[in-house]
């Protein structure tokens, strides 16, 4: 089974985006501080427990979305600590780094895995423009992401599935195999950056109790 590289913060931002362009996706741990991650949760967690988890509009949103997941939009607006997300300088470093152009955010979510939630399917983020997957690997980069863990994320609680290097094939048509998918296990206030190109999906939550708390944050 594949393994994801973990940096921390501190580490030189070169050897993280280089990373990044080598294996489509690394962790990189206190990427956030105590402080910034508390304020994450005490702002967006009264409005995560009064929202009800499933998503409406049809079997495929339903099952992409996840019948015990919570997601939720409007995150600078439910919580002002989200500003200090948008303009960490590391995210910014990386986007000037891998856009030929201007960027801006494309969408912050909150996506909080609750137990009983299945295997998202696994896709590529790129997909949402399809012309950008029909030109592959060698196209220009479409979205950067990341998934900033606000609670631990752990393979029984539904850690990000990824496929390193899927960001590299020449068939972007082909299904990963189970022996190339791994886990995007890390601590809170870690978080995952991953190109548009790279497979990846929300994994199982198989514990009895344990929400896992993310928010996605993407650039275009």
């Amino acid at each position: 089974m594949p393994m994801l590289r973990h940096f921390s913060i501190e580490n030189d931002a070169e050897d993280i985006l280089a990373a990044i362009d080598e294996d489509g996706g690394v962790i990189v741990e206190n990427f956030i501080s105590s402080d910034l991650r508390q304020r994450l949760i005490d702002q967006l967690g009264a409005h995560a427990d009064g929202f009800q988890p499933g998503m409406t509009g049809g079997t495929v949103k339903e099952l992409f979305c996840g019948e015990n997941t919570k997601r939720f939009t409007g995150l600078a607006a439910r919580a002002p600590a989200f500003a200090e997300v948008i303009d960490h300088d590391l995210l910014h470093r990386w986007a000037e780094h891998g856009f030929a152009n201007d960027y801006w955010m494309n969408t912050g979510q909150a996506m909080i895995i609750g137990p009983g939630s299945a295997d998202q399917f696994l896709h590529r983020d790129a997909g949402n423009w399809p012309v950008m997957v029909s030109m592959g690997r060698d196209g220009p980069e479409a979205t950067l992401s990341i998934m900033l863990a606000l609670s631990d994320f752990t393979e029984e609680n539904g850690a990000t599935r990824v496929v390193p290097g899927s960001h590299r094939w020449e068939d972007f048509s082909r299904d990963a195999g189970e022996d190339e998918v791994t886990q995007a296990v890390m601590p809170a206030g870690s978080a995952l950056l991953y190109t548009g190109k790279t497979i990846h999906g929300a994994g199982a939550n198989t514990s009895d109790q344990d929400w896992r708390f993310g928010v996605h944050l993407s650039f275009v």
